[in-house]
């Protein structure tokens, strides 16, 4: 909708323009250049609007497009031959790379109602990691697909990697390849530098579901010998589970509340259920058909009067079927449970 919005304003702005060659009112300037800026910091800037008419000028609203930047507006209006200044406030954190916002001045000028403003940025990481958590995101097994971090510390540029390690929950057998090699990378602030890159390689093999661990980086960088990612990957098949993470958030003795988790074949063919199996022997599993043969709806509940020991529980849900490829399909579970009130004190 924005970017409709900024479309309409090529035909809009020809408006601000009387048939001299100054405009009614101008934005200085209007694209605002903030360069190479690191992730970490908030950075302030502003633009000036000119007043160019022999009348007052209103300004009745500044619209960011994005909610990384806040606008101070100090003034309402503008009389005629000044000038006014609105500051931004521009958050990049959790963003990388180069990006171009715009941003909205609404006047009460009938013939030019909406003025528009730009700013652009290069934002660069600011630390020694190019990402602070490493996701494959979903994607169907036999799949090459791979994912790369950089390392690369300010302060040490002769640093060495060691050694790589991938150390996931619940997973006995090796899911990824591993391999390091020193480069250079620009992605870090205030530039380019001297940088190891990590890649990893899902198998071809890699089992079906959810994927989670962490990738540990041993380097002789001082107090930085042990580095730790979280990893986190959905590798899926033909069946499909939603969801694929079983949260049974806070839980007491007697609890009645039904969790549901649906199964489900993602190209319409029959499959069936033999068997739901868990290691949380607190907990009772049955499904129904939602779809002949295409669809089930897993359902989890606590067991009447069950033995529960207070604290976080983690396990798994292991659905046995019949598709000839993903005969077991493993569902994370984690919760914890809550003590008497006496207990809690």
């Amino acid at each position: 909708m924005f970017h409709k919005l900024c479309f309409l304003l090529c035909i809009l702005c020809v408006c601000c323009f009387s048939e001299t060659p100054k405009a009614v009112l101008e934005i200085m300037p209007p694209l605002y250049h903030l360069g190479k800026i690191a992730d970490s910091k908030s950075v302030s800037f502003c633009f000036t609007l000119v007043n160019n008419s022999d009348k007052e000028i209103k300004i009745e609203k500044v619209a960011t497009s994005c909610g990384c930047t806040v606008a101070k507006q100090k003034f309402d209006s503008i009389l005629p031959g000044q000038n006014g200044i609105v500051d931004f406030v521009f958050d990049p954190t959790g963003r990388k790379g180069y990006a171009r916002w715009e941003i909205l001045f609404y006047t009460n000028l009938p013939e030019c109602p909406i003025l528009m403003g730009a700013f652009d940025v290069t934002i660069l990481k600011d630390g020694i990691l190019s990402q602070d958590f490493l996701t494959f995101g979903e994607f169907h097994r036999g799949l090459s697909v791979d994912m790369q971090l950089w390392v690369a510390p300010e302060n040490y540029p002769d640093f060495k990697v060691r050694e790589v390690k991938v150390v996931l929950e619940n997973q006995g057998k090796n899911c990824f390849d591993v391999e390091f090699v020193p480069g250079t990378y620009d992605g870090f602030y205030p530039g380019a530098r001297r940088a190891y890159s990590i890649k990893l390689t899902a198998k071809k093999d890699i089992p079906y579901g959810r994927i989670e661990g962490k990738v540990h980086i041993f380097t002789d960088i001082p107090e930085k010998e042990k580095i730790e990612i979280p990893l986190l990957a959905k590798v899926i098949g033909d069946i499909g589970v939603r969801p694929d993470y079983l949260s049974m958030g806070a839980i007491k003795k007697d609890d009645k509340m039904v969790r549901k988790i649906l199964v489900y074949h993602r190209k319409g063919e029959s499959f069936q259920i033999k068997e739901i199996k868990s290691t949380l022997p607190f907990l009772n599993t049955a499904y129904v058909s939602v779809l002949e043969d295409q669809y089930y709806q897993i359902l989890v509940s606590v067991k009447k009067d069950a033995i529960l020991a207070t604290g976080e529980f983690r396990g798994k849900i292991v659905v046995v079927t019949s598709h000839s490829e993903m005969k077991e399909i493993e569902i994370p579970v984690q919760g914890v449970v809550l003590g008497t009130p006496s207990e809690q004190k």
